[in-house]
């Protein structure tokens, strides 16, 4: 292991150790409230104790309860989304799945470890480990049929997303298909229908590529590209694009998206493939 990959190690293994010190202050916080909200219950309690005042504290703790444990995930998963930035805009994707695994195996909460299992995914995607990711997905540790439309909606992308990069189109398209009528669903909140979009618009153009229709699969990624949001994403659609330049013939359009992918991608496992796109155009330039 050289330098560089030590020092990696090092800040992958002090990431994890502040994500479990967090829970070990989530968790001690909390404590402190609940303890707080029932010496405050019992001190307000008149002498005179009847069984209405007792059913009002129960009421009260249970009240309490309930409000502490909505706030106490909502804080785990900001945390968690927090992390998600590392791949997002540094596309680190292997530093990412790293961390994720370290901070599933401190996780005992089958609420938390399924959400971060899904990450763990995506960082293995983003890595080039599709079988690895594909495992993941059907090893049975997500119950699919107690996941919410969103959660529901990414675990078919990322199929879609592993059975396409395998080449296995007839699972592809089974999952696709899930996929988009998963988004027919009219609860979604406007922010989540556009980013629904996106993912669907991007599968799109993967199916067209793979059947040769370049002008429609351009199309697809470029509507994609003017509405995606995060590095990771710009980068990835970024690829995809020039893989279509190179379809047509268009050389110096492909190297150049080619090497802002080599330049800005980081760890993702486009960026390799980049490299062998750009070996492969010099040949057949010279």
């Amino acid at each position: 292991m050289n330098e560089i990959e030590i020092k990696k190690q090092i800040i992958v293994s002090s990431i994890i150790a502040k994500y479990k010190r967090g829970n070990y202050i989530i968790n001690g916080v909390f404590l402190i409230v609940i303890i707080c909200v029932a010496i405050i219950a019992v001190l307000k309690t008149p002498i005179e104790f009847t069984f209405p005042v007792f059913t009002h504290i129960i009421k009260l703790s249970l009240i309490s309860g309930i409000i502490i444990a909505v706030l106490k995930i909502s804080i785990k998963y900001i945390r968690i989304l927090l992390l998600k930035r590392i791949l997002l805009e540094e596309c680190a994707a292997k530093k990412y799945f790293e961390i994720m695994n370290g901070v599933y195996r401190s996780e005992r909460k089958k609420v938390y470890r399924e959400k971060i299992l899904f990450e763990m995914i995506y960082g293995s995607i983003y890595s080039g480990n599709f079988n690895g990711a594909l495992e993941l997905l059907l090893s049975g540790k997500i119950d699919t049929k107690k996941l919410r439309k969103q959660d529901l909606l990414n675990y078919y992308v990322y199929l879609a997303d592993c059975y396409y990069s395998l080449g296995n189109i007839d699972e592809f398209l089974k999952a696709k298909s899930t996929a988009e009528k998963i988004t027919d669903n009219k609860k979604y909140s406007v922010a989540e229908k556009i980013n629904n979009q996106i993912k669907i618009i991007v599968l799109k153009g993967d199916l067209a590529f793979y059947n040769n229709d370049f002008k429609e699969s351009r199309e697809l990624f470029q509507e994609a590209l003017l509405n995606v949001s995060s590095k990771l994403n710009k980068i990835v659609i970024i690829y995809k694009l020039s893989l279509i330049d190179i379809k047509e013939g268009m050389l110096e359009g492909a190297k150049e998206k080619l090497e802002f992918v080599i330049n800005h991608g980081n760890e993702i496992y486009q960026v390799n493939e980049a490299k062998e796109q750009i070996r492969l155009i010099s040949v057949k330039v010279e």
